[in-house]
Order: structure tokens, then C-alpha cells, then sequence
């Protein structure tokens, strides 16, 4: 069945191919005279559904002649082929990496990769392999935490994790701003033999606002030996301890020298009472606080122009001073007059 589908893989890739020469105007060989970079179909072996899968793909020139390859086509998405262009002199052979984005599904997996060059007809080489069920699982899936994430005092954020008989637990990170930060043995909790528990601390360097957090498991295949990595997504938004709602005023159109204003409101995540003390920003936007609790910030430009700002607002929460930011923006067209 696997010969079946490879075989109706090849030759789809090579229609393609030759229907492209065509068009192109190119005057290829006859198809007796097409090169075979690569000894058959490559074998990949077991893979793991949604799971990326990195493998080297041998190439080798039988002739005697240089042979310039311009780029690699997948028969899918799936597949991405680096580097796209290599010359192979006579006889010479070389590698290149093949990332193959596994779909989620338990199935046979074929893909097919064609080697585009002005030299000469370059066969399709097929990639098959058998896609298995997942051994890492993650509940649930993903997270998107409801509620606004007040570090450093709010607690952990908890994932757990099923392991299958056939791998064993190497270790736990997470992607976070552009970094590769450990979880910390303390923050894994074997519950059974096949269970665990992931308290999940975003780093403090995170900034306020939005976040994504991706926790890789890495595990080792105890069969193969081979080493892979699952992911689960966690995203959210930090705010200060201190938060306020809405984050941003957009004061939207705004004439030169006329005042608008936007109401927003603060709270401290204790409920303590805060006592306001000042607002440090651009000159044309005051903050002032309302009896009700709630604030008014004031925009009032006295220039033209699209303006995004920031405002740091200072306040007294049990006798320590606080900061919190708000962003605001605008669009001032110029007065009557001026038009």
C-alpha cells in the first residue's frame, strides 16, 4: 500500500514538474535523461502527530557535470527546505535540512520535494514515514487565563501533563519574550508515574500587557533514543498590581485647542484604597480624579498630527507609592481658521 502511494506521489511531482518546464519555455531532456539526486524514497520513520519533525536529506551528483539547484518545491506546506539553493559539482554530494511540520492525525505521511534547476531534469524525492499518536498530552490543550495576571504575588499557573509508557521525561521550559527560560524541578510535581504538574511562574521581566508563553516538554522516545519536544500554549495579559480599565484612551478626532475627555477607572488588586498624586506625560493630556473613584483624562493638543502617548500615574497605596501607565491617542486637525 506504502509502494502504492509513493509511487502516485512520484509521479504526481513529476507532471507537475514537466508541466512547469512547458510554460517556461525551458527545453529539458527527454524523461529517460531526468537525474536522481537521491537513492529512493527517504525514510523518516515514526513521527508524532502536530509535532515538527527535523530530518537530513541526502544529495548526491551521478554525472559528471556541475548541477545548480535554484530552489526546492514541497508537494505541501508541511515541508520547508533549507538551504534553498546549492551547487553540486561532479560526483559531489551534500545535505540539506528538511523541517516537516506534522499534521495531527495517525496516518501514513508522504510528502514529495522537487529539486528546481536549469541544468538539467532533477527527480522528485519522496518523504514517507508513519505518523504516531502523540505520547505527551497536555490538559488542557491550551490555556487563556480569564482574568488579568498580577505578578509576583498571584499564584502559578497550573498545567498538567500525561505521559505515555513509551517515553521518559527529560525536562521542562517555556518560551517567553523572545527567551528560553527552566522550569524549576520545585514547579514539577510528579502526581503518578504517568502524571505530572506544571506551576507555570511568568518570568518578571515580562512586560505589562498581552503575553504568550509556549511550555515545551522534552522527552526521550525509549525505543529510538530520539529526543522530542511538545508545546502548550499559554496566553494572557500582566498587569500591575495596579489596574486600570481601559488600558488605552483612544480620544479618536480631536480639534486643535478643544478639550475632550475619556473616563477610565483604577483599582489596586487588594482593594486597597489608593490616593492619587500626580500624572507625569505630554502637556496636552491632564488626568483628574472624580469623586465617584473613576478618573478623567483630559486631552486638550494645541498642535496638529496623529499623537500615541503614554502616562504614568503616580499613587499612595498604604503609605507606599505606586506607578501604573495608561496609553493614550489622538488625531488633531487644525481649527477653522486654519483650514
Amino acid at each position: 500500500m506504502r509502494a502504492q502511494s509513493i509511487a502516485v506521489l512520484l509521479a504526481s511531482c513529476i507532471a507537475v514538474f514537466f508541466t512547469a518546464a512547458v510554460f517556461s519555455g525551458c527545453k529539458y531532456p527527454q524523461a529517460s535523461e531526468v537525474i536522481e539526486l537521491s537513492e529512493g524514497a527517504v525514510q523518516v520513520g515514526d513521527m508524532f502527530a502536530d509535532t515538527q519533525k527535523v530530518v537530513l536529506l541526502q544529495l548526491r551528483n551521478p554525472t559528471n557535470e556541475s548541477i545548480s539547484i535554484n530552489r526546492f518545491e514541497g508537494s505541501c506546506s508541511c515541508t520547508s527546505i533549507n538551504p534553498q539553493q546549492i551547487c553540486l559539482g561532479p560526483f559531489e554530494q551534500t545535505s540539506v535540512t528538511v523541517s516537516l511540520s506534522v499534521p495531527d492525525q495517525i496516518d501514513e505521511f508522504s510528502a514529495g520535494i522537487l529539486p528546481i534547476s536549469s541544468d538539467a531534469h532533477l527527480a522528485p524525492i519522496a518523504v514517507v514515514g508513519t505518523i504516531q499518536e502523540r505520547p505527551v498530552v497536555f490538559h488542557p490543550t491550551s490555556t487563556r487565563l480569564p482574568v488579568p495576571y498580577y505578578p509576583p504575588n498571584q499564584e502559578a499557573i497550573g498545567v498538567q501533563v500525561a505521559l505515555a509508557d513509551n517515553v521518559k521525561f527529560l525536562s521542562a521550559s517555556m518560551n517567553a519574550g523572545g527567551k528560553e527560560w527552566p522550569i524549576l524541578d520545585e514547579d514539577v510535581k510528579q502526581t503518578t508515574t504517568s502524571k505530572m504538574a506544571l506551576n507555570i511562574v511568568p518570568p518578571e521581566s515580562l512586560p505589562v500587557g498581552p503575553f504568550h508563553i509556549d511550555v515545551i516538554v522534552a522527552v526521550r522516545v525509549i525505543s529510538s533514543g530520539e529526543e522530542v519536544k511538545f508545546s502548550h500554549s499559554i496566553d494572557g495579559e500582566i498587569c500591575d498590581s495596579i489596574w486600570i480599565s481601559p488600558r488605552h484612551l483612544p480620544f479618536g478626532l480631536v480639534r486643535k485647542g478643544v478639550e475632550k475627555s475619556r473616563y477610565f477607572t483604577v483599582r489596586q488588586e487588594t482593594d486597597s484604597k489608593l490616593d492619587f498624586i500626580s500624572c507625569s506625560g505630554p502637556d496636552w493630556l491632564q488626568v483628574v480624579p472624580l469623586d465617584d473613584g473613576g478618573y478623567f483624562a483630559s486631552a486638550n493638543p494645541q498642535v496638529t498630527g496623529s499623537f500615541d502617548e503614554e502616562l504614568t500615574l503616580s499613587f499612595l497605596c498604604d503609605g507606599v507609592e505606586v506607578n501604573a501607565k495608561v496609553s493614550a491617542s489622538c488625531s488633531v486637525l487644525g481649527t477653522d481658521l486654519e483650514r
